[in-house]
């Protein structure tokens, strides 16, 4: 009874404990991707403003 009991308690600790931590990290990147997704999303739409601009600018001396 004494080993056996023990090493199980203990490998279902583990299990229990990685599964905590795992659960932490996930929350901890989701919040984090979703800071850096809006960051991301608002520096986009600017770049992608200014090669509008950059695009329109191009197309208009061409065309004179």
């Amino acid at each position: 009874m004494g080993k056996e009991d023990s090493s199980s308690h203990i490998h279902a600790l583990t299990n229990e404990i990685e599964k905590r931590s795992a659960q932490e990290f996930l929350q901890k990147t989701a919040r984090l991707t979703f800071t850096h997704r809006n960051r991301f999303d608002i520096f986009n739409t600017k770049t992608n403003r200014e090669i509008e601009k950059l695009s329109h600018t191009k197309t208009k001396s061409f065309t004179r």
